[in-house]
């Protein structure tokens, strides 16, 4: 899960919610501007750009940290808009962010769900609370509890996840003695930036680790 630094809302969100008034976010979804593009969509770059950007203008799911793209991904309210009790966040600018659009994991796996002791991109850093281990499953360095219900409340040990978290940690193996003096450079190579920061952090390149 990255660390997500809110910036402050775009004016033509804030003009569009005050002069149109959408009573939901599907109304919302349908306001288009002047030069007839969705203002949904110019919401999503926004927070793709300003907020989930790495490595020269690639994006990342704030949740599995896979790469996206503004086709594949949507805005998921953190605190989820279908609940009664967060209504109010509904139009919460701190409460979005982008994920993947993947039925399996992230904002489409988590639907209407929530768990309050999860762990939040915004509020928390992530990075405190998630390790991983040599096969690519999760790992809590501490208050487990938070780690799980992360994990269960967007499906983060899914099968492919798994593997694909475990083929980045074997392709950093693969560097062996480079990968300290290369891993500005080969961090741009991989998704996960938060499982390659471990790696960096934890594993040296004359420290290797296997599944």
């Amino acid at each position: 899960m990255l660390k997500i630094d809110k910036v402050n809302p775009p004016h033509f969100f804030e003009d569009c919610i005050s002069k149109e008034k959408p009573q939901n976010w599907e109304q919302f979804t349908e306001i288009v501007d002047r030069n007839g593009i969705k203002i949904n969509r110019r919401l999503r770059k926004y927070i793709l750009n300003r907020e989930q950007q790495l490595f020269h203008k690639k994006y990342f799911c704030s949740y599995c940290e896979r790469e996206i793209i503004l086709n594949n991904s949507h805005i998921d309210h953190i605190k989820p808009k279908g609940r009664p009790e967060y209504k109010s966040f509904e139009f919460d600018y701190d409460n979005f962010t982008a994920s993947c659009s993947d039925n399996y994991t992230c904002g489409m796996f988590k639907q209407s769900k929530y768990a309050s002791n999860a762990i939040h991109p915004v509020e928390d850093n992530p990075d405190n609370f998630i390790g991983y281990s040599a096969d690519g499953k999760i790992e809590a360095k501490k208050e487990s509890t938070r780690v799980v219900a992360t994990i269960n409340l967007y499906n983060l040990e899914n099968s492919i996840l798994v593997e694909a978290r475990k083929n980045v940690i074997l392709n950093l193996n693969n560097y062996g003695e480079q990968l300290q003096d290369f891993i500005d450079e080969i961090q741009k190579e991989f998704q996960f930036p938060s499982l390659v920061k471990w790696f960096k952090e934890v594993h040296m390149a004359s420290k290797k680790i296997t599944p």
